[in-house]
């Protein structure tokens, strides 16, 4: 047959593609089944995005970013931040185009409001999250305990902790005002929470945008440019992005997916292997900015209540990265975990005289946490340090 004929033409335009679709017409019930998950797709993404006066409280019980994803991913906070008005309207303590945020402590060049209190003596810089900024008053938190100890003859705590830090925050906060106290030659304190502070390091928004280190495999990559100053801002910059909420859905709100179904869909492996990489490249850069300044300084290593449970209250793999770090970078540390626990075993208190257990402030130190967790910085002004030089290694165990 030529092949101009009808029925070459004919033939061609029936090609693999052209018997897939007939095959697939051939099968309404498959048919009917793509167009019913299509429909309950686009039906689900306008619940999420649209107020529907009469599917109000569907969509209230659906804007959960638990059902689609898992806090080690950047779509979790994402999801919080455009299905919570709470969420949006929170406002970071005091916006920073550098650091995402600081303290109200903090001053716009990243001088401190308590300089003026120092005098003569020595300063003691404390760098940190919410552990090392405080629940409580000032009075009950580092500054206050110091000021009311011994130690306030000679030294005077300037709290540089800020609520939400991770350690990529805390280290770049520790560069941006650290030479502003050259002159004093301060003793530097850099506090890290273990359940969390290394796993922040990942995401350029938890709670309000920050900046974001990225690892490229074999080198640590500063964050560029400025950081949004609010959620809606940094979610009109980079939205959500979700192939299918209907599968995400299924695999992380429906109860229904093995652990190794969501681990895949939430790329846990990857996370977790960026988050160990990250960690490292940013101890290993706090330690080098450190020993370019030499500056005395120790790790304070804060943790929530599972410091006061079984096991010595050992802090899985990220203690098991981050100690082994400490003691190869030859950066001291000491554990407030020795403390609490010695305390709560000297004199039976519950873990909840020691940490709060009201979900505004959930697991964090209440005043009998801070006064009694203050015996491990006073170690560490001490240098009766838990290990990192070449002392007691043992690391509280």
């Amino acid at each position: 047959m030529d092949e101009s004929s009808p029925g070459s033409r004919l033939e061609s335009a029936d090609g693999p593609g052209g018997h897939r679709r007939r095959r697939l017409w051939r099968h309404p019930a498959l048919l009917t089944a793509l167009v019913s998950l299509l429909a309950v797709e686009l039906g689900l993404r306008a619940l999420l995005a649209f107020d529907l006066p009469a599917l109000g409280s569907v969509a209230l019980r659906l804007r959960r970013p638990e059902l689609f994803s898992e806090p080690h991913e950047e779509l979790f906070w994402k999801l919080r931040m455009a299905w919570s008005e709470k969420a949006r309207r929170r406002r970071a303590p005091r916006y920073d185009e550098r650091l995402g945020w600081t303290s109200r402590l903090v001053l716009d060049d990243y001088d401190h409001v308590d300089r003026a209190s120092l005098g003569a003596r020595t300063p003691v810089l404390l760098y940190g999250d919410s552990f090392a900024a405080c629940v409580t008053s000032a009075e009950d938190c580092w500054q206050g305990i110091l000021e009311a100890s011994e130690l306030a003859g000679d030294s005077a705590l300037i709290n540089y902790g800020a609520p939400g830090y991770g350690l990529d925050q805390i280290v770049q906060l520790f560069e941006a005002s650290a030479d502003l106290w050259r002159a004093e030659r301060p003793r530097v304190v850099i506090s890290l929470l273990l359940d969390d502070d290394i796993d922040r390091a990942r995401l350029g928004l938890r709670g309000w945008p920050k900046p974001r280190f990225t690892w490229d495999g074999d080198q640590l990559r500063a964050p560029q440019g400025v950081v949004p100053r609010d959620g809606p801002a940094s979610l009109a910059l980079d939205p959500p992005r979700v192939a299918s909420y209907l599968l995400r859905w299924v695999v992380f709100g429906s109860g229904l997916a093995p652990e190794p179904l969501r681990n895949r869909l939430s790329r846990k492996k990857a996370a977790h292997e960026e988050t160990r990489a990250l960690g490292r490249a940013l101890l290993q850069r706090l330690a080098a900015e450190l020993a370019a300044r030499e500056l005395e300084a120790f790790v304070l290593v804060f943790q929530g209540p599972s410091c006061l449970g079984p096991g010595g209250g050992r802090g899985g793999w990220r203690e098991d990265l981050l100690l082994p770090e400490l003691e190869r970078l030859g950066l001291p540390y000491v554990l407030a975990r020795r403390e609490l626990r010695g305390d709560a075993e000297g004199t039976g208190r519950a873990p909840g005289d020691y940490f709060y257990s009201d979900p505004k402030l959930l697991d964090h130190l209440t005043p009998l946490g801070n006064r009694t967790a203050f015996g491990a910085l006073r170690r560490g002004l001490a240098g009766a340090f838990d290990g990192g030089s070449g002392r007691d290694a043992s690391g509280g165990r």
